[in-house]
Parts: structure tokens; C-alpha cells; sequence
């Protein structure tokens, strides 16, 4: 990985560890966080038109995977008292489900093509040392 995305990652765990150490947020407001953030940047990206499914279908389904998400905490927090496995499981399968939706939709080009810098004509020189359009009176 580049320099970058390691501070970047850095940066995002001690956001992590910030949030839940103040005591203001608990763990599954961290999990609803993945498909809001999910929802966000497919709305933001602007590589491809806003109806394109590539865009849309991230879109659609992160809303409805943070609408069950609040609705299950919400309505239904009983659920998530049968067993541990069950909140675990589904915390993971949201942060999961987000990142690799999130890897498909938009990878990273390995390499990305460098551009030429366009020079006019008139900034190179010719071999003469003159450009031809320009004389020299002597």
C-alpha cells in the first residue's frame, strides 16, 4: 500500500477508537456508518451518470441495508438478544458487504496513465537554435 492510504487508514481507526472512547457513539452506530458512507460516495462519484447502474445499485442497496439496519435496532432490538452471534454476525456482513460492493464498483487502476504536458510550438526551439517562423535581419 502507498504512504497514503496507510496514514489514511490510520486516520480512520483513530476516528474509530475517538468515537467510541468519548461515549457518545456506540459499535452499531460505527456499522451503520459502512452503507451511509457507501451511499454517500456513489452519490458523489462522478465518473459515471447518476442513473447508471454502476452508481445506483450501491446507492439503492446501502440505503436499504442502513434503513433494516435502524429499523432492526429500532423496532426490533430483541432480535439481537437471542444469541451473540447474531448482532456480531450481522455487523460483520454490513462492514463486509460495504467494502466489497464499495472494491467492485470503483477499483483502483494499478497504474494510471501519465499525461504529456502540451507544449506549443513556439516553446521549441528549432535545431537551428531559431524557430522557423521567426528571421533574423542581420
Amino acid at each position: 500500500m502507498k504512504l497514503g492510504r496507510w496514514v489514511a487508514l490510520a486516520f480512520a481507526f483513530g476516528i474509530a477508537l475517538a468515537t467510541l472512547g468519548g461515549g457518545e457513539h456506540y459499535l452499531v452506530d460505527l456499522v451503520a456508518a459502512f452503507p451511509f458512507s457507501l451511499a454517500v460516495w456513489s452519490l458523489c462519484m462522478g465518473d459515471v451518470p447518476l442513473h447508471h447502474p454502476r452508481r445506483m445499485l450501491p446507492f439503492a442497496g446501502s440505503c436499504a441495508v442502513l434503513l433494516v439496519w435502524i429499523a432492526c435496532i429500532r423496532l426490533a432490538p430483541q432480535l439481537f438478544w437471542i444469541s451473540p452471534v447474531i448482532p456480531w454476525g450481522a455487523s460483520i456482513a454490513i462492514v463486509a458487504g460495504t467494502l466489497v460492493t464499495l472494491s467492485n464498483c470503483w477499483p483502483v487502476p494499478k497504474q494510471r496513465p501519465r499525461l504529456r504536458a502540451a507544449v506549443p510550438d513556439y516553446a521549441v526551439p528549432a535545431a537551428s537554435g531559431l524557430h522557423e517562423g521567426l528571421k533574423v535581419r542581420h
